[in-house]
């Protein structure tokens, strides 16, 4: 055969490889593809016969053959070419070539029976292409086995979650409820040396049924099981209302909102959207160590509405905004431990599920912004 015939042939073989890797789908059914892979194979070489192997457990093992023969043990060429990764030609009776991914053999390719005696280049490219698409079909398989194992484990989450929201919230309402009995009680009598001890625990299960609600949030965003169920609302009169209740839990003169006649109307669920902003000015009180006030302000910028928090400690929050939004991130101020991460990571989420975004920026005169933004809505009517 001519070399431009040669080449004619080497061309419109690999036009065929082209056509023939876009037509296959990897699937679970790996023999079916070993099956096609090798058939495929055989015509595009003009090839009779052949069969596939494949390395199984240390063992050389026959997944396709063609006509279907069946093979017991790799013939010595066979483990010949797998040992030494370099194929064997006999004319135009056999090619054994080995099947080469990432530099690493993973198994060999027999063919025999050509009409001529076979391109060098064409049989390397075509067990290139065999050994690819099998490693191609590897790497789905491990990614289907991952995914099975991921959504095992949301599973065993979800089963969690429900024994947390039932075995555990349950009792602590029960504490709650006769703690605030014997505390409404105590209230009767002129002095009772047990009421500092209920008010405690009072208190002290509020906290934990926080923490607890935090904990579930944090599960159900991870599963995306987290309910929104978005309406309208005004974003003006959802952070008046959220920063008029942390004015009566926080000390004196911590926050204030500057006066503003804008509306900014929203399509958010409330109730969420007041937990962000909840923990928003939570995780700044948190974090800044200075005295002076958090001040919040509301502005609007296109068709989005902002809300801002000034303090001078946000500057050093800005600088550690990589880690601040991590759950596990803690912080110190003064001589306690907050958990700032947990609280900006949830306001972050829920910010995220609203179709907004929450950032930190510098103003020219070097003052620092914490902000979200949230898309208007043309509804004004909450």
């Amino acid at each position: 055969m001519s070399q431009i015939s040669r080449d004619t042939l080497l061309e419109h073989s690999l036009m065929a490889l082209v056509e023939i890797s876009s037509t296959i789908t990897p699937s679970s059914d790996y023999s079916s593809l070993c099956q096609t892979l090798l058939e495929h194979a055989l015509q595009v070489t003009s090839m009779r016969q052949g069969s596939l192997w494949l390395q199984e457990e240390g063992n050389l093992v026959c997944v396709a053959s063609y006509p279907s023969d069946e093979y017991q043990q790799p013939p010595p060429v066979i483990q010949q070419v797998f040992t030494t990764a370099e194929p064997k030609y006999q004319g135009s009776i056999e090619v054994v070539a080995p099947l080469i991914t990432r530099s690493k053999t993973i198994g060999v390719l027999s063919m025999n029976h050509a009409q001529d005696e076979p391109s060098p280049a064409l049989i390397s490219i075509t067990s290139s292409w065999i050994a690819h698409m099998l490693d191609q079909m590897q790497l789905t398989l491990q990614v289907q086995a991952q995914q099975q194992q991921l959504q095992e484990v949301m599973r065993q989450q979800s089963e969690l979650l429900s024994f947390i929201s039932h075995d555990l919230r349950n009792p602590m309402a029960s504490i709650k409820g006769y703690a605030d009995l014997l505390l409404r009680r105590s209230a009767r009598l002129a002095e009772d040396p047990n009421r500092r001890g209920l008010e405690i625990i009072s208190q002290q299960v509020v906290r934990m049924t926080t923490l607890l609600n935090q904990v579930l949030d944090m599960m159900r965003l991870n599963n995306k099981q987290l309910p929104m169920h978005r309406r309208p609302d005004q974003l003006s009169r959802l952070t008046q209302h959220v920063l008029t209740d942390l004015m009566r839990e926080l000390p004196e003169d911590t926050i204030s909102l500057l006066e503003s006649e804008l509306i900014l109307p929203c399509k958010i669920d409330s109730t969420r959207m007041y937990q962000a902003l909840e923990y928003m000015v939570n995780g700044v009180f948190q974090y800044a160590v200075s005295t002076s006030p958090i001040i919040a302000s509301l502005e609007q910028r296109g068709q989005e509405g902002i809300l801002k928090l000034t303090n001078p400690g946000i500057e050093q929050m800005a600088a550690q905004q990589e880690q601040l939004f991590e759950p596990r991130f803690r912080t110190q101020r003064g001589e306690t431990t907050a958990h700032t991460g947990m609280h900006l990571f949830m306001a972050q989420q829920i910010v995220l599920q609203h179709d907004g975004r929450m950032w930190f920026e510098q103003t020219p005169n070097n003052e620092w912004h914490f902000c979200i933004a949230l898309p208007l809505s043309s509804d004004t009517n909450p």
